[in-house]
């Protein structure tokens, strides 16, 4: 696959990355559940599900601490990027992370010291990172905003690395919102794109990614796991929880990163969807792939 690179634009490549989900901590147990192809959906012990209708999510052991698995995701990914301390030091954070419901039950000095935009701030610090400028909270495009941002940047020239974490720990304040809202598949079971899908499930997921140019990497003598060739973002203005049964917002986004990439769909080996399971995100989805590939789409692998 040949890639012509617009010349006003640095190419921006991944040096480090680590990742942490239901499986267990890292790549390495990532990569074993995937390959089991087992479900990591179990009861949920972390809080009383008693009252709702559903009780399986897919979350660690235990009741772990977000900033902490972030501090030593972020850690690890700059130990993989092979980051000095003083090049450390002169790299940003981008934080993306769950909208925090629990402010209304907290006085106003607890507020202050859990406050959203503080977080990754705290993060940086712990990890020598020269700040943290923004902190993401958008829901499901939390991360992928915060990777593009950080991807624009460097493209840019803005900055020549920045790091880029993002997570969320499944807790009873969103649980209780989506349960109530009868968005949780009522019997247990995630079934992405089938004619039988019920609706989706919560799961724990953080990562941490470095992102930086490819000039930069290369003067250091770092070798890339991967180039980030494209992104695109969009919105359709359909409704404040409902995307547009055409899907014209998501076929916008995804030819927009063709579009950044120079790349055709039939370029594209495979398709990783948002597919969460619901009736109307999943038929949305499809014909937004549908309208942004054409006939290609028919050919490309699309999970979830």
């Amino acid at each position: 696959m040949t890639v012509r690179q617009h010349s006003t634009r640095k190419p921006v490549v991944v040096t480090g990355l680590a990742v942490t989900t239901a499986f267990g901590r890292g790549l390495e147990a990532l990569r074993q559940g995937l390959a089991a192809g087992q479900p990591a959906f179990g009861p949920v012990t972390r809080f009383d599900v008693a009252r709702r209708r559903v009780d399986r999510a897919a979350t660690l052991p235990g009741d772990p601490h977000l900033i902490d698995e972030i501090t030593d995701a972020v850690t690890q990914a700059i130990g993989q990027a092979g980051l000095g301390a003083d090049t450390t030091a002169r790299t940003p954070l981008l934080f993306a992370r769950h909208a925090d419901q629990t402010p209304p039950r907290l006085t106003l000095p607890e507020h202050h010291a859990q406050a959203q935009h503080t977080s990754g701030t705290e993060i940086a610090e712990r990890c020598g990172l020269r700040d943290a400028t923004r902190t993401y909270t958008n829901a499901c495009v939390a991360a992928s905003t915060a990777i593009a941002d950080a991807a624009a940047l460097i493209a840019a020239g803005r900055e020549e690395r920045v790091v880029v974490a993002a997570g969320y720990f499944v807790d009873a304040d969103a649980y209780a919102y989506f349960d109530a809202g009868r968005a949780l598949a009522a019997d247990g079971h995630l079934r992405s794109f089938s004619q039988d899908r019920k609706g989706l499930l919560l799961g724990d997921g953080l990562g941490a990614v470095v992102l930086e140019s490819a000039e930069a990497a290369a003067a250091r003598g770092a070798t890339p796991i991967a180039a980030l060739l494209g992104w695109g973002r969009a919105g359709d203005a359909f409704h404040v929880c409902q995307p547009h049964p055409e899907g014209l917002g998501m076929a916008a986004a995804i030819e927009a990163a063709l579009d950044r990439a120079e790349l055709t769909p039939d370029g594209i080996d495979y398709i990783n969807a948002h597919g969460t399971g619901t009736p109307l995100n999943d038929s949305a989805e499809t014909a937004a792939i549908l309208r942004a590939f054409g006939e290609t789409a028919r050919k490309v692998p699309v999970s979830s």
